[in-house]
């Protein structure tokens, strides 16, 4: 198959402009509908599991700022769209029994647990990597599970990353070294206010417990929230994506003090490991560049596989705007990453999601379609804490699986592509392509010479919405080309190709 996205799949591209793949939505699925759900159902950053009866469970984070909540809920699903929420005999509120968990093993008093990461190990031991955001501890830790609904941490003063509120306001000044001596250097409790507010909240504990070569070392494990973690199980690799707080100093042109953290400017990097224990140092992978807006900021990575490709849903923050969007990316080995579209994929259309949308870990799977269950917010970044604005549902949207990207003519135009050489798969040549006009494609050789009876006057013309297009030639058949390696050339009048197959 020859994606789109796919630059070194194609020689030549003419009046063709990258855009986004159709998405059908269809509304909310999970809300808020309990007093144990508080205020706000997320999906973001949590975990969907495919179950071995073949139904779906959800790891979803719940809070309500107010009521001083953060905590991870399940709910299950047979078809993605319809979810229930068991009672698990954990956490009662108000008396009754909820479908929260009860983690063990964490601090004395700590109970505040959100963006779950889960997944299963060998053995049928279960996983889950998630934040504490108790203060004064903000960590991200490693739990375990014998059947996924009862999960102990494995140790709590061995987090797998570290906030930086816990190391101290110095991480913001590059090149500062650890200040154990002088712990007021950086931001001040003011900018500390804006970022994290409540009465408990303070720079940098650890100072007070840790040396300064510790304190460096921890350094390098630091993140911001919104972290996944992906196991390749056919490796056994695990990959984590996380936003890399880059220090944004007074002065820099991408510097914007009306942020609730101006001086980190969130980029994005990825972490790897065998045992999902211990981790290499971080990559930095994504961060805004020449393309983008000076206020352009990264938030999170969620990583889709397919065929070969990592095609991430990235959280694209305009600081400005403070709104919080999906742009898809697309990656071979998950350290260099394209960016063709730069432009959102689901669109914030309604009040209920006008202000930011999230993406789960996965997608998934529904026939042809893959689902897609994202996290809609009515308020803009910062607005969260507003108990007139704070409420957060899960949402429902569907497309077809691999119309993640296409590429479309321009107004009244006509679009012309001609692939680099492919060997040829299959007895048939297909595209998948939304023609309110028509298409046609000549088969040539590696270097572009049609082949005799291939030529575009002689294609059948191709029209409508279809995702499997067959390539026809008047009095010429494909069959005799499988395996020989052959180029495509396409014209396209009013419409969209999203790729070619066999």
């Amino acid at each position: 198959m020859i994606y789109f996205f796919d630059d070194a799949a194609i020689a030549a591209a003419h009046n063709l402009e990258p855009v986004p793949g159709p998405v059908e939505k269809l509304g909310t699925v999970l809300e808020p509908d309990r007093p144990s759900d508080g205020k706000r159902c997320m999906s973001f950053a949590s975990s969907i599991v495919l179950l071995e009866d073949g139904r779906w469970r959800m790891y979803y984070s719940v809070s309500d700022f107010a009521a001083n909540l953060r905590s991870i809920a399940i709910a299950e699903s047979a078809d993605g769209l319809h979810w229930e929420k068991p009672m698990l005999g954990q956490v009662q509120v108000d008396g009754e029994d909820t479908n929260r968990l009860a983690i063990k093993g964490l601090a004395e008093g700590v109970e505040r647990c959100t963006q779950p990461q889960v997944s299963r190990v060998d053995g049928g031991h279960w996983r889950m990597y998630f934040w504490v955001n108790h203060r004064p501890f903000l960590r991200y830790l490693m739990a375990e599970s014998g059947d996924g609904l009862h999960w102990e941490v494995a140790d709590f003063d061995q987090p797998i990353i570290y906030h930086p509120l816990e190391l101290g306001s110095w991480i913001w000044t590059p090149g500062l070294p650890p200040p154990v001596e002088a712990r007021d250097q950086g931001p001040g409790q003011e900018a500390l206010g804006r970022f994290v507010p409540g009465e408990e909240a303070q720079w940098g504990h650890l100072l007070e417990r840790l040396d300064a070569e510790e304190l460096v070392r921890l350094k390098g494990l630091r993140a911001n929230d919104a972290v996944y973690v992906h196991r390749d199980e056919e490796r056994g690799l695990y990959e984590l994506y996380a936003p890399w707080p880059m220090c944004n100093i007074e002065g820099s042109p991408r510097r914007w003090e009306d942020d609730n953290a101006p001086f980190m400017l969130r980029a994005i990097h990825r972490r790897t490991s065998t045992d999902g224990q211990n981790w290499s140092d971080a990559d930095l992978i994504i961060a805004p560049d020449a393309g983008d807006r000076t206020d352009q900021q990264f938030y999170y990575l969620a990583v889709h596989r397919q065929a070969g490709w990592r095609i991430g849903m990235l959280g694209s923050y305009p600081v400005a705007a403070k709104t919080m969007d999906i742009e898809l990316c697309f990656s071979r080995d998950g350290q260099r990453w394209d960016r063709p579209l730069r432009v959102p994929w689901i669109r914030r259309e309604d009040d209920e999601e006008a202000g930011m949308v999230y993406a789960p870990d996965r997608l998934l799977e529904a026939g042809d379609d893959w689902l897609l269950l994202y996290t809609a917010n009515p308020c803009l970044h910062g607005e969260v804490r507003d108990p007139q604005r704070e409420r957060a549902t899960v949402r429902a949207a569907r497309f077809p699986k691999n119309r993640f990207m296409g590429l479309a003519t321009a107004a009244g135009g006509m679009g012309r592509l001609w692939t680099r050489p492919f060997v040829l798969g299959g007895t048939e040549l297909r595209v998948d392509a939304r023609l309110d006009g028509c298409l046609r494609a000549e088969l040539c050789d590696p270097f572009g010479k049609p082949l005799p009876g291939f030529e575009s006057d002689r294609c059948r013309v191709v029209s409508g919405d279809r995702v499997d297009h067959v390539l026809r030639w008047e009095g010429a058949e494909v069959a005799p080309y499988q395996y020989n390696a052959v180029s495509l050339r396409l014209e396209v009048e009013q419409g969209a190709i999203y790729n070619i197959h066999w």
